[in-house]
């Protein structure tokens, strides 16, 4: 039992196999017997028909004797006893309530048969009928009451009532005994067949109980098992929906950016390398590369901070996604750069006009926190018409199509082409012989003067780099100084020239006295003033040359100081206080405006070339000239006029009250030599009189 049991426990659907079979056989032999007992019933009822008629009159036959009326009444109730049985039986066959109503029938039917055969034919029907129920039913809820049943019957009517058991008018007194003899002996038999079958009952139960309590511990336990599994399940589950979801997350941040959700540079040069290839594979297929940078970006990132400029950024990214045709993809490359991979076209005009596109969707105002903010992008074409190998190849080129755009004006979009690629692998060997040209001595100065308009005297000079290439010759500072604020190598260089302007200065002060008055101007570029050390610097320099703060004039553009004007604002005060002077150079092409100029502790003003000159022309810039002049007076500024190249520039300048002029007309830019002869006093006067210009440009050998 105990193994069989195992076999359960372990295969589940073995048991619920074993179950099905047994009730199916059990099922089949209960329909089976139901119909043999229906058969027998009628058989039963047939011979008692026969009896009635024939055995039992002949019989018992003699003038005393006659049928007796309660063989008819047995005849008809023994009919109607049968019928129902017998009907349940062949329509409903192996069901409970058939099996219990058939087993009485066939008691009642026994007790009537009596009456038919003189009580002889009865035992081999009942004897039959009993061994029938041990054989197939097994049954003691059955047995019992049937056996009870006729033993009452026949007892009971024996005593009081012989006639009706016998079926005849006389009947001896002992009659009863030996019917009831045969009785004792049928049960007595029954009796112990109910024993046998009882105890095999009953092992039958007991081991029927042991497995249902097993199988409930079994499904109990496959309960709990499974409930457990299914948890099992829900957790791996969970965790799998978890991990697939990271690992999407994952892929999803590996080719996308992550603050506006386009596709990253991977991504992008991913999809390139497809289009590169479809072209390779199909000559008439074309495609575009679009190469996106923002105009003004840093300035509303450092105006409105970090978080607007995010802000900015991400609208972008969205205003970009809604204008670019199906098909097309957007990526997002770093900072304010942005791409676009213009899938199948017709040819540049139609790149072209998807650029004028994006530019017009960008051009409109962005709701940055309640104020509206205006931006311009410059847009660099390059077409896959050109003949690209690699994606890095056309990505470059649209870069420098985009840097010519930028050039151009900004706010526009240039195609690529060829002399832009020469232009641009110019500049980056350019940018590569910068690096090293400090190091190797090829960066030096020149210094043009500042005059004193009334007096005619030498008031100073203003720094100028040059650089002498082994190659291109002395290149002036538009040729490289775009490249040195660009790459950062504005850095050094802008330190090296305050170190040997302030060098010189000193060298000279110290050979003349005469010559403390005098002043030295540096230009500060845009990356030079916003360093945080800076007034470090400074001081350093100072210190190390010799040169007193106030010999020492910074010169700074209007754009430096209104990216930032509470940063810039505290970084002049504090080169105030130390002494330095400090100059707003090209003033008047900036944007800055009067009520912040007047917060700024400047000291100069330097009306910018392109006023003087055309200063004699009747188009009112002489008016111009002098507001500026006023409003520096006012301010307790000095003024200078850069670009004075004319006489006639210089005596409007003077007639209008300009204190200081600076150009070609008074001195070209001179080389060291030359400036410390002028500064020691060994040029004449005459130098600074036009008329002097040719022969002091000779002398200085310019």
């Amino acid at each position: 039992m105990k193994r069989i049991t195992t076999n359960w426990y372990a295969d589940e659907s073995l048991q619920r196999r074993v179950k099905s079979l047994f009730s199916q056989h059990q099922q089949s032999i209960c329909k089976r017997t139901d119909r043999m007992f229906a058969v027998l019933m009628a058989i039963q009822w047939v011979a008692a028909v026969a009896a009635a008629l024939w055995l039992s009159p002949k019989t018992w036959a003699g003038p005393d004797s006659q049928t007796h009326i309660h063989v008819w009444a047995a005849l008809f109730l023994g009919g109607v006893v049968s019928l129902f049985p017998i009907a349940l039986a062949l329509t409903r066959p192996g069901e409970a309530s058939t099996r219990y109503i058939i087993a009485v029938g066939q008691a009642l039917m026994s007790s009537l048969l009596i009456h038919f055969t003189g009580g002889r034919i009865e035992t081999h029907f009942h004897v039959f009928g009993s061994l029938a129920f041990l054989s197939f039913y097994r049954d003691w809820r059955v047995l019992v009451p049937a056996t009870v049943v006729v033993a009452a019957d026949h007892f009971l009517r024996g005593m009081f009532w012989p006639e009706s058991v016998y079926g005849v008018l006389t009947v001896s007194n002992w009659r009863w005994l030996e019917h009831a003899g045969w009785v004792l002996f049928e049960d007595t038999f029954l009796l112990i067949a109910i024993k046998r079958s009882m105890s095999e009952m009953c092992d039958i139960a007991e081991r029927t109980a042991e497995s249902e309590r097993l199988n409930e511990g079994l499904e109990h336990r496959v309960s709990e098992r499974t409930e457990q599994l299914a948890a099992t399940n829900r957790k791996l589950e969970n965790e799998v929906a978890e991990r697939r979801q990271v690992e999407e997350q994952l892929l999803h941040n590996a080719f996308h950016d992550g603050l506006t959700g386009l596709a990253n540079r991977a991504l992008f040069m991913d999809h390139l390398k497809l289009a590169l290839g479809r072209a390779e594979r199909n000559e008439s297929y074309q495609f575009a590369v679009l190469f996106l940078d923002l105009d003004r970006f840093k300035v509303i990132n450092d105006s409105l901070g970090h978080t607007a400029g995010d802000q900015l950024l991400i609208e972008i990214a969205r205003r970009l996604e809604a204008t670019i045709r199906p098909g097309d993809t957007v990526s997002r490359l770093g900072g304010d750069e942005f791409s676009v991979l213009l899938d199948d076209l017709g040819g540049v005009d139609e790149a072209e006009r998807v650029a004028e596109r994006l530019q017009v969707e960008l051009a409109l105002p962005f709701n940055m926190g309640g104020h509206e903010e205006f931006t311009t992008v410059s847009i660099g074409i390059a077409m896959s018409t050109t003949g690209y190998q690699l994606p890095d190849d056309i990505l470059r080129d649209a870069d420098t199509a985009m840097y010519r755009a930028k050039q151009l004006g900004k706010a526009r979009h240039a195609v690529f082409n060829q002399a832009m690629h020469a232009r641009a692998m110019d500049r980056l060997e350019l940018e590569r012989d910068l690096r090293r040209a400090v190091e190797r001595g090829e960066i030096f100065l020149q210094y043009q003067s500042i005059v004193s308009l009334g007096a005619g005297s030498l008031r100073g000079f203003e720094a100028l780099v040059r650089w002498r290439h082994p190659q291109r010759g002395i290149l002036p500072p538009i040729d490289f100084i775009p490249i040195a604020e660009e790459t950062g190598i504005i850095i050094q260089l802008g330190k090296w020239v305050l170190e040997e302007a302030c060098r010189q200065m000193s060298r000279w002060q110290k050979l003349s006295p005469q010559n403390k008055p005098l002043q030295i101007s540096v230009n500060l570029s845009c990356k030079q003033f916003l360093q945080p050390d800076l007034l470090e610097q400074i001081q350093g320099v100072l210190r190390e040359t010799g040169l007193d703060a106030r010999s020492l004039k910074l010169e700074i553009t209007e754009s430096v100081v209104m990216e930032n004007i509470e940063t810039a604002t505290r970084t002049l005060e504090r080169l105030q206080a130390l002494g330095v002077e400090l100059s707003i150079d090209d003033f008047g092409t900036g944007y800055s405006s009067l009520s912040y100029l007047q917060r700024f502790p400047v000291n100069t003003l330097k009306i910018d070339r392109s006023f003087i000159s055309r200063i004699t022309e009747s188009d009112g810039t002489a008016e111009i000239v002098r507001t500026i002049m006023q409003l520096g007076q006012n301010l307790g500024m000095d003024v200078i006029a850069e670009g004075v190249e004319t006489e006639q520039q210089n005596e409007q300048l003077k007639a209008l009250g300009c204190e200081f002029g600076q150009g070609y007309y008074f001195s070209l830019p001179l080389d060291r030599d030359a400036a410390e002869a002028l500064s020691l006093g060994r040029l004449s006067k005459t130098a600074f009189q036009p008329d002097a210009l040719h022969s002091t440009a000779s002398l200085v050998g310019a």
